[in-house]
């Protein structure tokens, strides 16, 4: 396809969007490649979206920044409007990741810093981008990124155009932020901070955190629910990376990064601790640059270059049109007027003797014999000098003859180091000089291999290796014991069971005994062996339905003894009852936090929930760092059962319940052992008015005692 379009020929389409086309072309004046898009008919008929098309132009083309696709021309040609920009030989961010799925932590971070640069930019100019997502982010051959699609930016003209409406959601609803859901008129930059901060999610596992079937439950999942984890194996990094995801996607905006330079200042340690590595290069090496060139694509098409140039003449200027005489006018006999008479033959004449001097010129360049000599009274014919060619052509280095090395391993995939160079196996390195070298073979689970290699001239070395695994194991015990124990679905044995298989391989299990609640997590193996000790919670018990009407708590929720709606209050000093929780364990009661007498004066409806909190605890002060990160998410997901069994609903209170009985445990396992003995109740008795004001209670109750499920409110 080769279609004329103004002062642009459009050689093929590229892509087509919501409101139009794109296309390669090639401009006519300047011979330059550019991509060009074009609003479709029905759009260019209706004025607000042919403004829109028009603004993003009118924002982008003042603006000139490496990480920006640059936009040189804006115009309309036969009704229809357009806009010129650069093409870049690249693909985009989307494309690469549908293509390849998950990114290395390093070329995440590489590109989410390219990004930061490229909106603190535009956020200078007072653009805010308000469709940040992976599509509209370019990237190149050598790994650059450039921004791309302004068309819903919005910039300090747009209060003069009121092209937003008050409650009009404009962009992409996988990206979009709170505020721009619900009403993209107030949105500002930092809506382009949260959008980015699902990019990078996405760069890190491979899809958006909501998946929803419908742009309706999309939004709401950005308005309710919480971003979920980026489940990395190393449960040390997945934490640091939740938490820098959190701050980008913090639902009320005061609570984000403020500005793109504060996100990027806390950016740089995450670039300089994790740089470039062979695994993010690998991405490259697959990821088929070279088919979106544009001869590439010229090729695939059909289309001659010579052929594209040849049209892209311009038209040249209409002929001069002899002056109108004046009547009665005379011409007299001079040069302009034998011009104008004689030209014809003029004109052959001069032919005639330019095809004479390179008959000449040719002769001389062949060494023909010379012409006869001419009397020396006929005048001498100009000489004409030859133009040297432009171009020089410099002779290639000399050729040298060396070796080469191919290096095949099994499994494949396995990081090789060559000297100085590095490669993905199987891998071939060619052009090495005669000598010998430490060859180095690596790979995640596998023992480390080190060889040496003597590369000969003009030879080919070929090593095949076959690499050995490394055992790990870890072992999987349950408090009680004798539970059974199931990896990946799949029955093995009871508790406690070692469970074998290579170093670094990560399995999902779970433990099931009657009687207790089913306890899942993920175990990592490990070459020295681990143990992984899983307590298990009991299963709630019946609860009998108080038909007591429910009595209002009164004064500070954080002091007093949480309220149970189901039972009656218990006044001060009456029936073992107390306004507070004790600093410490009850005179005469177990000193060592074991049993129910460490919440005797709580009213009895209270202290078998008070109790199951208590456990909680103490599996998390129990909980190794390093396993710690799903421990605590393990228990979390328990207690969001055990809840949900209890009559409690998907909510943004159920979600923040458990958030905040998460921050408990995470504050009791920084306690002293002195200090923790003194909170421990109150503690215990925090967590257990979260759970009561998830099931839609004021406080009391949990997931694991008669608190948490009695009759609704009326």
């Amino acid at each position: 396809m080769m279609l004329g379009f103004g002062r642009y020929n459009l050689l093929l389409k590229l892509g087509q969007g919501g409101m139009g086309a794109v296309y390669l072309a090639r401009q006519k004046t300047l011979k330059r490649y550019c991509a060009i898009k074009v609003i479709t008919p029905q759009f260019s008929k209706d004025k607000d979206a042919a403004d829109r098309f028009l603004r993003e132009a009118r924002a982008t083309a003042a603006l000139a920044h490496p990480n920006l696709i640059s936009v040189f021309d804006c115009d309309k040609f036969e009704d229809q409007y357009f806009i010129a920009m650069e093409y870049v030989e690249g693909m985009t961010l989307g494309q690469i990741l549908r293509q390849n799925g998950a990114l290395p932590l390093p070329l995440a971070l590489y590109w989410l810093g390219q990004s930061l640069v490229g909106l603190e930019y535009i956020h200078g100019k007072s653009i805010i981008h308000r469709d940040i997502k992976p599509e509209n982010m370019m990237i190149d051959a050598s790994g650059g990124l450039k921004i791309m699609d302004l068309g819903l930016a919005k910039d300090h003209f747009e209060a003069d155009q009121g092209m937003t409406q008050t409650g009009m959601v404009m962009g992409s609803p996988h990206y979009m932020s709170p505020e721009q859901i619900n009403d993209s008129k107030t949105a500002d930059h930092r809506s382009d901070l949260y959008a980015l901060g699902i990019s990078f999610f996405q760069m890190l596992v491979g899809h958006v955190p909501f998946q929803q079937t419908s742009a309706a439950a999309v939004c709401v999942a950005h308005l309710n629910e919480p971003i979920p984890s980026v489940g990395l194996s190393d449960p040390e990094m997945t934490a640091s990376l939740d938490g820098l995801i959190a701050k980008m996607t913090a639902k009320d905006r005061d609570e984000r990064f403020q500005t793109a330079t504060e996100l990027k200042q806390a950016v740089e340690p995450w670039l300089a601790s994790y740089p470039m590595d062979v695994a993010s290069q690998e991405i490259f090496s697959r990821v088929g640059f070279h088919e979106r060139t544009v001869a590439s694509l010229l090729e695939k098409e059909g289309i001659s270059v010579l052929e594209v140039d040849l049209d892209l003449t311009v038209e040249a200027p209409p002929p001069t049109v002899a002056p109108v005489m004046a009547a009665g006018a005379t011409v007299s006999p001079t040069a302009p007027s034998f011009w104008q008479r004689k030209g014809a033959w003029a004109a052959v004449a001069v032919a005639v003797l330019l095809l004479m001097i390179w008959g000449w010129s040719m002769k001389a360049r062949h060494k023909e014999p010379p012409a006869p000599a001419v009397a020396a009274s006929a005048p001498a014919p100009a000489a004409v000098p030859v133009v040297p060619p432009v171009a020089v052509v410099t002779p290639p280095p000399p050729q040298v003859k060396n070796g080469s090395l191919f290096v095949r391993t099994q499994p494949e995939k396995a990081t090789v180091l060559f000297g100085a160079a590095t490669g993905i196996s199987p891998h071939t390195f060619n052009d090495m000089k005669e000598g010998n070298y430490r060859l180095k073979i690596r790979m995640t689970g596998y023992r480390d291999m080190d060889m040496d290699v003597e590369i000969k001239e003009g030879e080919l070395v070929e090593v095949n290796e076959t690499l050995k695994r490394i055992p790990g194991s870890i072992t999987i015990e349950s408090d009680p014991p004798g539970a059974d124990v199931l990896v990946n679905g799949e029955l093995k044995d009871k508790t406690p069971y070692v469970l074998q298989g290579g170093d670094g391989e990560s399995v999902d299990c779970m433990l099931r005994m009657e009687g207790y609640q089913e306890a899942k997590f993920t175990a990592s193996l490990k070459e020295v062996s681990a143990v992984r000790t899983v307590k298990l919670a009991a299963m709630p018990k019946p609860v009998e339905v108080s038909h007591q009407e429910p009595h209002a708590p009164s004064g500070n929720m954080d002091t007093e003894t949480p309220f149970n709606p189901d039972s009656p209050r218990v006044p001060p000093g009456e029936g073992g009852g107390s306004r507070g929780p004790p600093d410490g364990p009850p005179p005469g009661g177990d000193d060592s936090g074991k049993g129910s007498n460490l919440f005797a004066n709580l009213p009895h409806e209270m202290q078998e929930g008070a109790q199951h909190m208590d456990e909680l605890l103490a599996t998390a002060r129990a909980a190794s760092d390093h396993d710690w990160s799903q421990v605590r998410k393990d228990e979390l997901s328990m207690m969001k059962e055990a809840l949900l069994n209890r009559g409690a609903r998907e909510s943004s209170a159920l979600t923040q319940a458990l958030n905040d009985n998460g921050k408990v445990m995470d504050e009791a396992r920084k306690l002293s052992n002195a200090d923790f003995e003194k909170q421990r109740v109150s503690l215990a008795m925090k967590m257990m008015m979260n759970c009561g004001r998830a099931q839609g209670r004021g406080g009391g109750g949990g997931p694991g005692g008669p608190g948490g499920g009695g009759r609704p409110r009326h």
